[in-house]
This record gives C-alpha cells, sequence and structure tokens, in this order.
C-alpha cells in the first residue's frame, strides 16, 4: 500500500514503542491547532509513539467526518479515546455514528468519550439516561472550575464520568493526586498537562504557562506515582507549541520515563 494509509502502516511497524504494563498513551490534538488536517495528526501521533488521540478540532467540519477518521485512526492503529470539539449536541451525533463504526453501543468502553466543562442539567440528565458515556473536565474560567464543583456533580449523576487535568486543577488550587484518589472509580481518562507558574493565574495570562511534560511547575512525578494501578487513558495535552511533532514526542518520552514499569 501507498501514500498516506500506507505511510502509517509502516510506522506502526517501525515506529512502535513499548507501553507500560498498565498505562495507555494518548495525545490532545489540540497542539496541532483548529484547522489540522486528521491524517497529520494521526501520522505524527503514531510516529512519536502514542496508541490513542482525542480530539480538539470539528470533527465533521474540520477532520471529514466519521467514517474518514474511523479508517484514518483504524490503519494508524489508534484508538480515539474522546472528542472535545463542536457544539455538545455534534459531539453526542458523532459519538452515536463513530460507535457503529466500532460497531459498540455509545456507552461501551471501546467508544470515545464525550467532553464537557460546564452542566446543563437537562441537556445532560438526558444524554446519561441514553447511556452516552459523558465526563466532566473542571476547566478554569469555565461553569466547572474547581474539584468541589466536580464532585457534587459526580454525588448527583451516577454514571457521570470523571476527566482530571493536572493543569487546570492545580491552576484552581485542588490538588490533582487527591483528585484522582478519591474519584479513581470515575475516571477512564487523565488529561497530564505541566505549567509554569510564574506566569500566573490570570484570565489573560495562565495559558501561555502550558508546556512540555517535565518543563513546568507541577510535580508530575509525585501524580504519576499515585497512580500506578490506573489502566486508563493518560492523554498528554499541550494546548500550543511552534513544533507540535517535537513537543508531543518530548512529553512522550518524559511520561515514559517516569512511569512505572
Amino acid at each position: 500500500m501507498t501514500g498516506r494509509l500506507g505511510s502509517c502502516l509502516q510506522q506502526n511497524t517501525m515506529s512502535l514503542i513499548p507501553l507500560g504494563a498498565l498505562m495507555k498513551y494518548a495525545v490532545h490534538s489540540i497542539i496541532w491547532g483548529q484547522d489540522a488536517k486528521i491524517d497529520k495528526i494521526a501520522r505524527e501521533a503514531r510516529a512519536a509513539g502514542y496508541s490513542g488521540v482525542e480530539l480538539f478540532q470539528h470533527p465533521e467540519k474540520r477532520l471529514g467526518g466519521h467514517r474518514k477518521i474511523y479508517d484514518i485512526l483504524s490503519t494508524c492503529g489508534l484508538t480515539l479515546v474522546g472528542v472535545c470539539g463542536g457544539s455538545f449536541e455534534e459531539r453526542c451525533d458523532f459519538v452515536r455514528k463513530y460507535s457503529d463504526q466500532l460497531s459498540v453501543t455509545p456507552g461501551k468502553k471501546e467508544a470515545p468519550y464525550i467532553y464537557i466543562d460546564e452542566w446543563r442539567e437537562e441537556t445532560f440528565k438526558i444524554a446519561l439516561a441514553e447511556g452516552l458515556k459523558l465526563a466532566i473536565h473542571p476547566h478554569m474560567f469555565k461553569t466547572i472550575q474547581t474539584l468541589a464543583e466536580t464532585e457534587r456533580l459526580l454525588r448527583e449523576h451516577r454514571s457521570l464520568r470523571f476527566v482530571p487535568d493536572t493543569a487546570h486543577l492545580t491552576i484552581a488550587g485542588d490538588d490533582p493526586v487527591s483528585a484522582y484518589l478519591n474519584n479513581s472509580n470515575r475516571i477512564d481518562v487523565v488529561h497530564i498537562k505541566d505549567w509554569r507558574d510564574e506566569v500566573g493565574r490570570s484570565y489573560q495570562f495562565y495559558a501561555r504557562g502550558f508546556c512540555e511534560l517535565g518543563q513546568g511547575s507541577i510535580d508530575l512525578k509525585k501524580f504519576i506515582a499515585s497512580i500506578h494501578r490506573f489502566d486508563g487513558w493518560l492523554v498528554v495535552e499541550q494546548d500550543l507549541s511552534d513544533n507540535p511533532a517535537t513537543s508531543i514526542r518530548q512529553s512522550l518520552r518524559w511520561l515514559k520515563a517516569n512511569s512505572p514499569t
């Protein structure tokens, strides 16, 4: 096979980096920007050694739709972990269609999760009742920011999942280790993200501190040690980079060097 998909198959054989016994490593596609193409995301993620991706770009309008995404990711040996692009309703519709491609129901472990960082009571209750896999992500300067707000929702909605983010929890003044340990039975995905605290916590500047793993102020080694039994997805996330391919490779190298074997 030649061309784009053939290239992925070759990388799938030649560039695969052995993963830890339990942890699975994915990369968040936000680092490639809003206008990135799915073949570039898949090719560079696979070449760096990741086995999964979470999609930031609008899956239908920007990335070509569920069939194209499924074909490229499966050919490159990548799992779609979750989707946060588009409106909530568009994410739900995409996950239903993508789950059909996988021949599973949307609530199954193999199906991608649906990212939320706000709470719309009636809309989300209906989606949860349908069996969709919603996961709440506390995010600075969004509707849900703190661990306390998140845990209240987890208590009220037993099927709701939780996506802790090491950087956003730290910026909010919460402890990522406690967040994980107190809610581990509700966690399938962790956003592992570093941040330089010298930029400050203001709305205007805080995002400038996001950086490659091991280059910031967060004690990620302590966090990784605390989740050594975690068998879900660690999603490496960095909002911006002048060279995404280099940044994601550097972060994964650091993560594997500091993960339990």
